[in-house]
């Protein structure tokens, strides 16, 4: 093997490093002619120690012929060494060579910057900086203590809000209970001799007769506040009260007047409003971590300490009774401030003035909903109303100024229970005093004033801000005005917020994208599976668009027998509009079968998509067949005959078993 050939790209490599040490200023004193070396070396290329001398040279330079003797040097304490960086020759045993050799090279002189002098232009200089990377924050790895702190204080939630509503569902339960003992018949037969040689009621209820019966239920129904225990029924506590015309407290004089009411005119609509203190929905017993119970502490300890004489209470001290005030006979009802909390009360429908009136006879609180709730229980959340027939009624927003705070909402349960839990004892039809009592409340919710906390607009039912709008909601009209500013931020009215859908969800709807319309926004779709490449794609776009972007579907039409399919060979069917022209639907298991045995053309009906799927997409909801109406009835034979025939086979199949089973145990 020739040895220049061999050591030619060393050559080119040495020139092209000496060139960069050049540029960079630096200076090394060691240079190895790989030329003379590979001239001066193909004699004794397989000589280890003189191929090792050689590599260790320094004391040649490029144009010599021969290498020279390895000198030593002194060591000098200025100078300092750095290792070389040896040539490996695959031609030379790598365990002949000794440990690394070192080269002593000077060190460079450093600059004088007293003559320095840089010129500086008079715009001055700019210098750019690239932003500095922020670097993400690093992932918190797996706590199991943590994770069990949150499981444990998940059900203490889940379990206090369940109490919640089983609270609600009692109180809701007692107030159709106090509200049949009002229209009990014995109590309705007494309350009517009372109140028919007094009044003649009127066809329809105005004010002033109102104003008449109050000022009569005052001078002959007495408010007699008796410690008293009795386990007397309800039904039995308002006979004794008609009959007596006395009442113990508030609850039983509000329900005596309601009575009354009632037996003067079928047609009166008088309500039972029940105020509900359930338990609280807030869990308080969670397991906090240790900043939040650090938190805690320091919170606690800036509290004002009680002192020792403060806090001693005598051994036999018991809680005060609130003082109840005895009155005569011949004393009336004004003027008498009861310190119990106020259960229940009465509302009156006026159909002259179309007008829900409030009615507090304990303390002659006419038409004052918000006095009548301050009586009530403190943060009031829920009040429903009851009418003669039985209807229940949900009259919160009549007594709360706190109706679309964020307080509110957390103090309540969540609403589609509430809502689901109410709607069968709701009036399905309202009639003419729940639409003027509809009108009174969006009245009453236009003229509150814009919220002053930006916590206040998230799901408010009057006002949006668009950075509260969900990823598929969007203001339709697009030039709809605002109604005002929010820290500069324009605020819309809740109902320009329009549901936003992709071409496929609309499908579902049996609507349509019109052809040429462009996306409202396009957002990022959740993630899917992708069942070929085996992965879960994320954060791919997703056009989406406004019901008025869409129009109707239009079903096709079927032609020479053969059904219209999707691109999936199945027929979409999300709604019954949507089945195509000629064809029907038919659900009964088999019949693919059958009609392919016919040589009838039918394809399955996809009504929905399944979701629950584990986080990999929607599967399809197959039920039913589609087939063109003119096949209709002879399918339908076929499959009749052919559920007798595969009856026949079962019972064939069962009477062998069984003579097979008798011939096992006679043998």
């Amino acid at each position: 093997m020739d040895a220049n050939k061999y050591f030619k790209s060393d050559e080119s490599d040495g020139n092209e490093d000496k060139k960069a040490e050049t540029a960079m200023g630096l200076r090394r004193s060691s240079r190895t002619s790989v030329s003379s070396l590979a001239n001066t070396s193909k004699s004794k290329y397989f000589d280890d120690s003189e191929d090792e001398e050689m590599i260790g040279s320094d004391d040649h330079n490029e144009n010599d012929t021969e290498f020279k003797p390895k000198t030593k040097r002194k060591a000098n304490k200025a100078v300092n060494k750095k290792p070389i960086v040896k040539s490996v020759d695959p031609y030379v045993d790598s365990s002949s060579s000794d440990g690394d050799d070192w080269e002593e090279v000077k060190d460079n002189a450093m600059d004088d910057l007293e003559d320095y002098n840089p010129v500086i232009p008079s715009e001055g200089v700019e210098i750019t900086v690239n932003k500095e990377v922020v670097k993400k924050k690093k992932k918190k790895g797996f706590d199991v203590n943590d994770y069990i702190r949150q499981r444990i204080n998940r059900f203490k939630r889940d379990l206090q809000s369940d109490k919640h509503k089983t609270s609600l569902l009692l109180l809701i339960s007692r107030a159709f209970y106090l509200n049949n003992s009002i229209n009990d018949e014995t109590v309705q037969a007494i309350a009517l001799s009372v109140t028919i040689n007094a009044f003649k009621a009127p066809k329809r209820l105005s004010v002033k007769f109102l104003n008449e019966f109050i000022d009569w239920f005052k001078e002959n129904v007495v408010l007699k506040p008796i410690e008293s225990e009795s386990n007397e029924t309800m039904i039995e506590t308002l006979c004794r009260c008609l009959e007596e015309r006395t009442a113990r407290n508030s609850n039983e004089l509000n329900m005596t007047f309601i009575s009354l009411m009632r037996s003067l005119r079928p047609n009166y609509i008088i309500r039972l409003c029940y105020a509900l203190n359930p338990i609280d929905i807030k869990a308080v017993d969670l397991i906090l971590t240790d900043k939040q119970n650090e938190v805690k502490k320091s919170s606690s300890d800036n509290k004002p300490k009680v002192t020792t004489d403060e806090a001693k209470v005598p051994k036999k001290s018991k809680p005060k009774k609130p003082k109840i005030v005895v009155l005569s006979d011949s004393e009336s009802n004004e003027g008498i401030v009861t310190t119990e909390r106020l259960e229940l009360w009465a509302e009156v429908y006026v159909e002259t003035d179309k007008k829900w009136i409030s009615l507090d006879l304990s303390d002659g609180l006419i038409d004052k909903p918000m006095e009548t709730a301050l009586k009530s229980f403190p943060q009031l959340s829920y009040v429903v109303a009851l009418d003669s027939e039985g209807y229940i009624r949900e009259v919160t927003q009549r007594y709360s100024d706190e109706w679309m705070s964020v307080a509110m909402k957390k103090r309540r349960t969540d609403q589609n229970w509430w809502t689901q839990t109410l709607n069968p004892f709701e009036r399905q039809v309202l009639n003419n005093a729940e639409k003027a009592e509809d009108i009174e409340f969006e009245q009453k919710m236009a003229s509150t004033p814009l919220p002053t906390k930006v916590g206040d607009y998230k799901n408010h039912p009057l006002y949006v801000l668009k950075k509260d709008l969900l990823k598929f909601q969007g203001i339709y009209p697009s030039d709809a005005p605002p109604l005002g500013f929010f820290r500069g931020e324009p605020v819309y009215a809740r109902e320009c917020v329009q549901l936003l859908r992709s071409r496929e969800t609309w499908l579902r709807f049996a609507r349509t994208v019109k052809d040429g319309e462009t996306p409202y926004k396009c957002v990022k779709s959740r993630p899917k599976w992708d069942k070929y490449a085996k992965v879960l794609r994320k954060d791919l776009p997703l056009d989406v668009f406004g019901e008025w972007q869409t129009v109707p579907y239009d079903p096709p039409q079927a032609r020479d027998g053969k059904v219209p399919r999707n691109n999936f060979g199945n027929v979409d069917l999300y709604q019954p509009s949507m089945l195509p022209k000629g064809c029907v639907h038919i659900q009964l298991p088999g019949l693919l079968r059958v009609a392919n045995k016919l040589n009838i053309d039918c394809a399955p009906a996809i009504v929905a998509f399944d979701n629950n799927c584990g986080g990999f997409g929607a599967h399809p909801v197959m039920d039913g067949y589609i087939v063109c109406e003119e096949y209709k009835q002879t399918l339908l034979e076929a499959w009749d005959e052919e559920q007798e025939n595969i009856r026949k086979r079962e019972i064939e199949k069962k009477e062998k078993r069984v003579l097979d089973n008798w011939k096992k145990l006679i043998k």
